[in-house]
């Protein structure tokens, strides 16, 4: 996982969200979701 990230948590439908050591808090959508974990190497 990134430096840059603290958490990733499933979320509803199908999305994550990714919580960051900032505090703040983004979501991915469902469609993009596959993406990130394939560039995150989940």
């Amino acid at each position: 996982m990134s430096k840059v990230t603290c958490k990733v948590e499933p979320w509803f439908s199908g999305s994550i969200r990714i919580h960051l050591r900032d505090g703040s808090i983004v979501e991915v959508s469902r469609r993009q979701t596959p993406k990130f974990k394939e560039l995150m190497s989940f």
